[in-house]
Protein backbone atom coordinates (compact mmCIF):
# COMPACT_ATOMS: atom_id res chain seq x y z
CA UNK A 1 0.00 0.00 0.00
CA UNK A 2 0.96 3.50 -0.42
CA UNK A 3 1.99 6.25 2.06
CA UNK A 4 -0.26 9.15 1.28
CA UNK A 5 2.08 12.13 0.73
CA UNK A 6 2.45 14.97 3.32
CA UNK A 7 1.29 18.63 1.79
CA UNK A 8 3.22 22.06 3.17
CA UNK A 9 1.30 25.05 4.05
CA UNK A 10 3.78 26.28 0.94
CA UNK A 11 3.34 25.78 -2.41
CA UNK A 12 6.06 24.08 -4.51
CA UNK A 13 9.28 26.41 -5.49
CA UNK A 14 9.72 25.12 -9.19
CA UNK A 15 12.80 27.66 -10.27
CA UNK A 16 11.62 27.65 -14.20
CA UNK A 17 8.11 29.32 -13.16
CA UNK A 18 10.12 31.93 -11.23
CA UNK A 19 12.70 33.18 -13.63
CA UNK A 20 11.92 36.66 -14.96
CA UNK A 21 11.33 35.57 -18.45
CA UNK A 22 8.54 33.68 -17.49
CA UNK A 23 6.26 36.76 -16.17
CA UNK A 24 7.68 39.20 -19.20
CA UNK A 25 5.19 39.75 -22.30
CA UNK A 26 6.54 38.48 -25.00
CA UNK A 27 8.39 41.34 -27.20
CA UNK A 28 7.91 41.37 -31.41
CA UNK A 29 11.33 40.80 -32.81
CA UNK A 30 12.62 43.89 -34.96
CA UNK A 31 12.24 42.83 -38.77
CA UNK A 32 15.45 43.45 -40.52
CA UNK A 33 14.69 44.82 -43.64
CA UNK A 34 16.83 42.59 -45.94
CA UNK A 35 16.72 44.78 -48.95
CA UNK A 36 17.51 48.21 -47.29
CA UNK A 37 20.63 46.08 -46.11
CA UNK A 38 21.95 44.88 -49.26
CA UNK A 39 21.02 48.20 -51.22
CA UNK A 40 23.57 49.88 -49.22
CA UNK A 41 26.14 47.11 -48.98
CA UNK A 42 25.73 46.55 -53.39
CA UNK A 43 24.39 49.89 -54.52
CA UNK A 44 22.74 50.17 -58.00
CA UNK A 45 24.64 53.09 -59.08
CA UNK A 46 27.95 54.76 -58.87
CA UNK A 47 28.29 57.71 -56.69
CA UNK A 48 29.50 60.16 -57.49
CA UNK A 49 28.41 59.66 -61.12
CA UNK A 50 31.43 58.71 -63.82
CA UNK A 51 31.98 61.93 -66.25
CA UNK A 52 30.82 59.97 -69.83
CA UNK A 53 27.82 59.15 -67.96
CA UNK A 54 26.02 62.57 -68.78
CA UNK A 55 27.15 62.20 -71.96
CA UNK A 56 25.80 59.48 -72.65
CA UNK A 57 22.31 60.49 -70.96
CA UNK A 58 22.69 63.15 -73.40
CA UNK A 59 23.44 61.96 -76.28
CA UNK A 60 20.14 59.08 -75.78
CA UNK A 61 17.84 62.08 -75.20
CA UNK A 62 18.99 64.15 -78.41
CA UNK A 63 18.28 60.70 -80.62
CA UNK A 64 15.40 60.08 -78.93
CA UNK A 65 13.93 63.66 -79.80
CA UNK A 66 15.03 63.01 -83.35
CA UNK A 67 13.49 59.72 -83.86
CA UNK A 68 10.10 61.23 -82.24
CA UNK A 69 10.09 64.20 -84.38
CA UNK A 70 10.88 61.91 -87.57
CA UNK A 71 7.84 59.76 -86.36
CA UNK A 72 5.75 61.87 -85.41
CA UNK A 73 6.94 64.86 -87.85
CA UNK A 74 7.71 68.26 -86.88
CA UNK A 75 6.63 71.77 -88.02
CA UNK A 76 9.66 74.10 -89.25
CA UNK A 77 9.43 76.13 -86.00
CA UNK A 78 9.56 72.93 -84.15
CA UNK A 79 13.34 72.44 -86.29
CA UNK A 80 14.16 75.58 -85.23
CA UNK A 81 13.94 75.11 -81.65
CA UNK A 82 15.47 72.31 -81.62
CA UNK A 83 19.21 72.14 -81.90
CA UNK A 84 19.40 69.81 -84.97
CA UNK A 85 18.38 70.00 -88.50
CA UNK A 86 15.48 67.54 -89.49
CA UNK A 87 15.93 66.02 -93.01
CA UNK A 88 12.33 66.12 -93.32
CA UNK A 89 8.59 68.29 -91.97
CA UNK A 90 6.43 65.38 -92.32
CA UNK A 91 5.33 62.88 -90.67
CA UNK A 92 5.92 59.08 -91.48
CA UNK A 93 2.86 57.87 -93.53
CA UNK A 94 0.01 55.76 -91.66
CA UNK A 95 -0.75 53.14 -93.68
CA UNK A 96 -2.50 49.84 -92.87
CA UNK A 97 -0.31 46.91 -92.52
CA UNK A 98 -0.60 43.44 -91.93
CA UNK A 99 0.83 41.79 -88.79
CA UNK A 100 1.66 37.74 -89.48
CA UNK A 101 1.67 35.52 -86.23
CA UNK A 102 3.57 32.76 -86.09
CA UNK A 103 0.97 30.39 -86.41
CA UNK A 104 -0.19 31.84 -89.97
CA UNK A 105 -2.94 34.11 -88.24
CA UNK A 106 -2.71 37.71 -89.13
CA UNK A 107 -3.99 41.25 -87.25
CA UNK A 108 -4.58 44.40 -88.81
CA UNK A 109 -2.56 47.36 -87.89
CA UNK A 110 -1.10 51.16 -88.39
CA UNK A 111 2.07 51.70 -89.83
CA UNK A 112 3.93 54.12 -87.28
CA UNK A 113 1.26 53.40 -85.00
CA UNK A 114 0.39 49.62 -83.68
CA UNK A 115 3.59 48.64 -81.29
CA UNK A 116 4.41 44.30 -81.00
CA UNK A 117 3.02 45.56 -77.16
CA UNK A 118 -0.53 46.87 -78.52
CA UNK A 119 -0.97 43.16 -80.60
CA UNK A 120 0.12 41.15 -77.19
CA UNK A 121 -2.58 42.97 -75.74
CA UNK A 122 -5.09 42.49 -78.63
CA UNK A 123 -4.35 38.92 -78.13
CA UNK A 124 -4.17 38.27 -74.29
CA UNK A 125 -3.52 40.05 -71.41
CA UNK A 126 -1.11 37.26 -69.28
CA UNK A 127 1.18 37.03 -73.07
CA UNK A 128 1.22 40.94 -72.94
CA UNK A 129 2.40 40.62 -68.78
CA UNK A 130 4.80 37.67 -69.63
CA UNK A 131 6.37 39.08 -73.09
CA UNK A 132 9.67 40.98 -72.47
CA UNK A 133 10.72 41.38 -76.32
CA UNK A 134 9.61 41.40 -80.27
CA UNK A 135 11.37 39.54 -82.99
CA UNK A 136 10.07 40.95 -86.51
CA UNK A 137 11.13 39.60 -89.65
CA UNK A 138 10.21 42.33 -92.61
CA UNK A 139 10.18 41.70 -95.79
CA UNK A 140 12.44 42.65 -98.61
CA UNK A 141 9.67 41.61 -100.79
CA UNK A 142 7.11 39.34 -101.15
CA UNK A 143 6.72 37.29 -104.03
CA UNK A 144 3.64 34.85 -105.04
CA UNK A 145 5.38 31.08 -104.57
CA UNK A 146 4.06 27.90 -105.86
CA UNK A 147 3.70 26.21 -103.13
CA UNK A 148 -0.33 26.69 -102.18
CA UNK A 149 -0.72 30.85 -103.00
CA UNK A 150 2.14 31.39 -99.70
CA UNK A 151 3.87 34.45 -99.78
CA UNK A 152 7.96 33.47 -100.15
CA UNK A 153 9.44 35.91 -97.45
CA UNK A 154 12.88 37.61 -97.97
CA UNK A 155 13.34 38.86 -94.67
CA UNK A 156 15.15 40.91 -92.63
CA UNK A 157 15.19 40.07 -88.90
CA UNK A 158 15.65 41.79 -85.64
CA UNK A 159 15.09 42.11 -82.09
CA UNK A 160 12.25 44.66 -81.52
CA UNK A 161 11.26 46.85 -78.82
CA UNK A 162 7.64 46.22 -77.18
CA UNK A 163 7.02 50.00 -77.34
CA UNK A 164 8.63 50.72 -80.72
CA UNK A 165 6.26 51.47 -83.78
CA UNK A 166 6.24 49.03 -86.64
CA UNK A 167 6.97 50.19 -89.69
CA UNK A 168 5.47 48.23 -92.60
CA UNK A 169 3.99 45.06 -93.14
CA UNK A 170 5.56 42.06 -91.04
CA UNK A 171 6.01 38.81 -89.62
CA UNK A 172 6.50 38.65 -85.65
CA UNK A 173 7.29 37.06 -82.70
CA UNK A 174 6.52 38.00 -79.34
CA UNK A 175 9.65 36.15 -77.21
CA UNK A 176 8.62 35.60 -73.33
CA UNK A 177 12.08 35.13 -70.83
CA UNK A 178 11.74 31.56 -71.56
CA UNK A 179 12.51 31.70 -75.02
CA UNK A 180 16.76 31.79 -75.95
CA UNK A 181 16.79 35.40 -77.63
CA UNK A 182 14.12 36.65 -74.44
CA UNK A 183 16.61 36.12 -72.07
CA UNK A 184 19.73 37.68 -73.80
Amino acid sequence: MATPVASSSQPAQIPALQATHASDTKKPKEKKDKAAAAASQYPLELQPRPDYMEHRIKMFEQLQIEYEEYVKGASPTDCLRSSHVLTAFSAQPREEIVITMPDGSQRQGTSWETSPMDVAKELSKSLSERVVIAKVHVPFCQTPSSDKGNAHWQVNDGLWDLDRPLEGSCKLELLDFEHPEGSI
